[in-house]
């Protein structure tokens, strides 16, 4: 176990950026990096064992982007060398993300979209506007849309705009 030499939290080893404060963590670095537009990009050079799987090359920087929900980072990896980019192993600090409900209920978006479905009233419970603007003007798709959505809120496959599952 090793501590972010920033805000001396926990990380694992194998992290390169930490997962609460987003500070470079990686072994040897001296944590000078570069600002590009909306992030940071944090050059570790040789220090790390990261290596281009295009090229080969071992000058790589590290940009981490926040998706704007909590705990969720991407880190993706640029070679210098030849340009090359991917998203590291490295790249969620929070792994059950997807199996995040949300703050809606099924069974009232069920009811909704049962009595309410061609005026797309569902659509706006569960905070997704766009669609239920055009539910709203298209009948609920001429009635396919509102029919398809029934049964996905049954299957339990309809989510809300952060893209949780309703519980």
């Amino acid at each position: 176990m090793r501590y972010c030499p920033k805000c001396g939290s926990e990380i694992d080893e194998g992290i390169v950026f930490c997962p609460t404060c987003g500070a470079d963590c990686s072994p040897n670095t001296n944590n000078s990096g570069s600002g590009t537009t909306g992030a940071s990009f944090a050059s570790s050079g040789n220090q790390t064992s990261t290596i281009c799987p295009k090229c080969g090359g071992s000058n790589i920087s590290f940009q981490r982007e926040s998706s704007g929900v909590q705990g969720y980072h991407k880190t993706t990896a640029l070679c210098k060398s030849c340009g090359n980019t991917w998203t590291t192993a490295n790249d969620l600090t929070n792994r059950n993300l997807s199996n995040s409900s949300s703050s809606k209920s099924k069974s009232v978006a069920l009811i909704l979209c049962i009595f309410l479905g061609y005026f797309g009233v569902h659509h706006f419970y569960v905070g997704k506007v766009g669609m239920g603007i055009l539910y709203f003007f298209t009948a609920g798709l001429c009635g396919i849309g509102w029919i398809i959505d029934i049964i996905r809120i049954l299957a339990g496959s309809f989510k809300d705009s952060q893209g949780n599952v309703l519980q």
